[in-house]
């Protein structure tokens, strides 16, 4: 595999994860399920988690000059980054996910205090686990 395919599977890892739990903080609030106030403080809180993971990752891309031959990666360091990466989304998606539906289903009581709480706690908990992976592949000249 190459670096420049493994970039692209670990930026779809981020971007996906991003993508889905902005989704339903958004839906939760056109469902009504939470004022304009906690959307406006769930989006923010969203985009500054993954700010530094998408910082490196997009900074490696601009700042990589073009290659002139296709590298190839070790397969272990591109597992290793891949499952701590999809690890660390997870911790931040099941808990969006699970916040989604229970603003859907009146017979499961969340707050948003509560998931926003969450969210803070893992991210700063376990955001070890993914940033040497990222300045591996992103800073690494081809």
């Amino acid at each position: 595999m190459t670096v420049t395919r493994a970039r692209v599977i670990l930026v779809g890892i981020f971007l996906v994860s991003l993508v889905i739990q902005v989704g339903v903080v958004v839906a939760t609030y056109v469902e009504g399920a939470i004022a304009a106030k906690d959307l406006s403080s769930l989006l923010p809180k969203l985009l500054a988690i993954y700010s530094v993971h998408l910082a490196v990752i997009f900074g490696g891309i601009f700042a990589q000059i073009r290659a002139t031959k296709q590298v190839n990666v070790q397969p272990m360091p591109f597992w290793i980054a891949t499952v701590v990466a999809a690890l660390w989304n997870l911790l931040l998606l099941w808990r969006s996910v699970a916040f989604g539906v229970a603003g859907f289903n009146v017979n499961i009581e969340d707050s948003v205090s509560s998931f926003s709480t969450y969210l803070d706690d893992a991210s700063k908990a376990s955001s070890f686990l993914v940033v040497g992976a990222l300045a591996f592949f992103f800073t690494k000249r081809n």
